[in-house]
This record gives structure tokens, C-alpha cells and sequence, in this order.
């Protein structure tokens, strides 16, 4: 049962820039009309660490590029959980009107060595179980374009849900 979908998104931009709205989601701010409001569980996320991804060189499009601790996120969930991200669509969009497939782009806990893909179907990338306490995640970026894709900035909006298990 999903108890809470984060209403905002992150835009991710690639080759120059990577933006992002912070989205704060814990109890006072509203919740999307449907979508049941549970004060035992709440997702807070913000943008730690807006360092461009430039890829400056054929070994960068070779190899890609990290941003590590590129967000912030805390979670707050008296039971069991299990964060997942999923992209709007399956294509991040450039400003000159190309396209590129948004599995370009891994998300991964810092802790972690275990990439997850972007999609746009629910991907798993954190779980924990409930605590009486906030659980703080770092999550690094990872982006392997390759040699197939124009240059320009690109746009990929993710959704991230927060559900009990």
C-alpha cells in the first residue's frame, strides 16, 4: 500500500549543469488529492551536491561520470519501507530536441556498490525498517552516454515513492 508519493520532481540536466528543486515532504505540506496522508512515515530530499556533469573528454564518455552524494535523503518511517525512483518518461529530452534513453542515468546508495538503472517504471533503490529515528542516505549519480548522443543539455524528471512494506 503506497503511503506517500513525493509530488515533486528533479530535473536532472547533463552535459553543462544538473538542477534541482528541493522537495520537502514532511507533515505540514500537503498531499496530492487520493493519496492517503500517514504521519508515522515522511521523505524529505535535497540536492547535496550540484556539481555539473561535463564530459570533458573521450575517456568521460567512455567510462562516464560520478557525482557522489549528489542528494540528500531522510526518511522517516515507523514500519518497514522501500524507496523506489522512476523517470516520467523513458527519454531525457535536450534543449535543441534530441533524446537519449534516461538508463543513461544509475542511482545508487553511497554505502552501496549496487548501481540501479533509471527507468520509467518503479525501480527500487533504498529499503530500511521502521525506526523511532530519521535515516539519512546519500545517493551518487552515475551517467554513461556513450558515444551515441548529441551534446546539449538534457532533461530527465524522476518521481520518487516512499511506500510501508
Amino acid at each position: 500500500m503506497k503511503l506517500w508519493l513525493l509530488y515533486g520532481l528533479l530535473s536532472l540536466t547533463l552535459i553543462s549543469d544538473i538542477s534541482a528543486q528541493q522537495v520537502n515532504t514532511p507533515f505540514p505540506n500537503p498531499v496530492l488529492p487520493g493519496y492517503p496522508f500517514n504521519e508515522s512515515q515522511y521523505l524529505r530530499i535535497s540536492v547535496n551536491n550540484n556539481s555539473p556533469l561535463e564530459f570533458s573528454g573521450a575517456s568521460d564518455l567512455d567510462n562516464g561520470l560520478v557525482i557522489s552524494g549528489w542528494l540528500k535523503i531522510t526518511i522517516y518511517s515507523s514500519t518497514s519501507w522501500k524507496l523506489t525512483v522512476q523517470s516520467i518518461s523513458p527519454y531525457a529530452w535536450s534543449n535543441n530536441h534530441q533524446q537519449q534513453p534516461v538508463s543513461i542515468f544509475q542511482l545508487k546508495a553511497s554505502n552501496s556498490n549496487l548501481y540501479v538503472q533509471v527507468r520509467s517504471t518503479p525501480q527500487s533503490i533504498l529499503r530500511g525498517s521502521g525506526s523511532k529515528f530519521e535515516s539519512v542516505f546519500y545517493i551518487d549519480l552515475q551517467a554513461n552516454p556513450g558515444w551515441d548522443y548529441g551534446a546539449g543539455n538534457y532533461i530527465a524528471n524522476l518521481i520518487f515513492t516512499l511506500t510501508s512494506q
